[in-house]
């Protein structure tokens, strides 16, 4: 049996309201360590901190780049989960619009892998401002998933709303980077037999590791271990479209 994984709460020192346009990101914090989060609570999904928990961790555990991420301890003593903002990160839409579509193309290999998580999950919302960017110091791009918002994996029924839309945001991304030919299928292949390696009890230790105040009545970890163990091998096996 895997160890359960758990995050030590990083205290909260000041928190401020966002107000920016975002359908579920509400709170920004200063934690008392000076690092900065984007917060996200029960109150603006029941299923929302535990979904973000398990899908930065998912990503951990198949090579897929994010922010760094904590739980978080709120001023008034609730736990939520905390997306580190980091001052070397860019938006990748950002830069599109600023610089073109070529952005793309210097991250294509990192984005194949990527979208072929969001392809499994599925999460139909990685448009170009849900992808942040980091240069290193060999000028390399390294894209970084996060904002797991949309994601209904945790719902009843389990790892639902799959295959995506073909209009969704996720979908039209993957559009347009096979239209240029820069999608990189043997980076989608690695990551799909990442995803195939990961055992139901680590997917049982992630979503333990959660606080209790973020499992609702309406989430069954069995079924979605039960999932897990008879599904997840044969989606993984599926390409992305």
């Amino acid at each position: 049996m895997a160890d359960q994984i758990s995050l030590f709460p990083v205290d909260i020192a000041y928190e401020e309201k966002f107000t920016g346009r975002t359908a579920h990101l509400k709170l920004f914090g200063d934690a008392i360590t000076k690092e900065r989060y984007a917060i996200k609570t029960v109150h603006d999904h029941p299923l929302l901190p535990i979904t973000e928990l398990f899908c930065y961790q998912l990503c951990s555990q198949v090579g897929i780049p994010t922010p760094g991420f904590a739980i978080v301890r709120r001023p008034n003593g609730e736990l939520a989960f905390g997306s580190r903002v980091d001052t070397d990160t860019r938006l990748v839409g950002q830069d599109i619009a600023a610089h073109g579509i070529l952005i793309v193309q210097a991250m294509a290999q990192d984005l194949s892998a990527m979208y072929a998580l969001d392809w499994f999950l599925p999460n139909r919302d990685r448009h170009a401002n849900n992808i942040l960017y980091r240069k290193t110091h060999q000028g390399n791009l390294i894209p970084l998933a996060f904002d797991w918002s949309m994601v209904s994996s945790l719902s009843t029924p389990a790892f639902s709303q799959w295959p995506w839309a073909t209009l969704c945001n996720s979908a039209k991304m993957c559009a347009v980077i096979k239209q240029f030919g820069w999608w990189d299928y043997s980076k989608e292949r690695e990551l799909r037999d990442r995803i195939r390696a990961v055992s139901p009890d680590v997917v049982r230790a992630i979503l333990q590791g959660a606080p209790d105040a973020w499992k609702p009545q309406t989430l069954s970890i069995d079924d979605i271990i039960n999932w897990w163990g008879q599904n997840a091998s044969s989606r993984a096996q599926v390409s992305v479209s």
